[in-house]
């Protein structure tokens, strides 16, 4: 499924719209689950140069187009970040009922994500481009699932 920033912005586990569809624990324990999900993964992504090996998540790196607001010792200092990494989020899905986790669209390029996620070539200005599978969510969500009983519990 490929979402825009905007049309998620609705679908907040704070936004109205989720408040009128879901009790309010049941939106308490999903909205905590998505947001250890979406933390584990969001942490997998390391910063490196090297690949990463086929199976587990892939490598991220610095963009100096797309940068993030750090305070360091009092000020504001621009840093230089992965869009990859950052345009993460997790939301309720209103259609399946669940939370999704994921990366958004960035600027057109949402083929990235799914070639991770999936595996597979992909046509480039240097030639044929093969992808293999490197799942971040599938995971991250394996990884957080036994918490997920215990939240549910009262």
């Amino acid at each position: 499924m490929e979402v825009g920033f905007r049309s998620l912005s609705g679908a907040f586990f704070d936004s109205e719209k989720v408040r009128r569809s879901l009790d309010a624990k049941t939106r308490r324990a999903l909205s905590r689950f998505g947001a250890f999900v979406w933390r584990r993964s969001k942490s997998s992504l390391k910063y490196r140069t090297v690949k990463s090996a086929a199976g587990s998540p892939p490598s991220v790196h610095r963009s100096e187009q797309f940068t993030r607001i750090k305070k360091s010792k009092g000020k504001e200092v621009r840093q230089a970040s992965s869009p990859f990494r950052e345009l993460r989020y997790f939301a309720w899905d209103e259609r399946t009922r669940s939370v999704v986790v994921g990366p958004t669209i960035f600027r057109r390029s949402n083929l990235i994500p799914k070639l991770h996620a999936f595996g597979g070539s992909v046509r480039t200005k240097k030639g044929l481009a093969t992808y293999q599978k490197r799942p971040t969510e599938e995971l991250a969500l394996q990884a957080e699932l036994p918490k997920f009983t215990g939240l549910f519990r009262s």
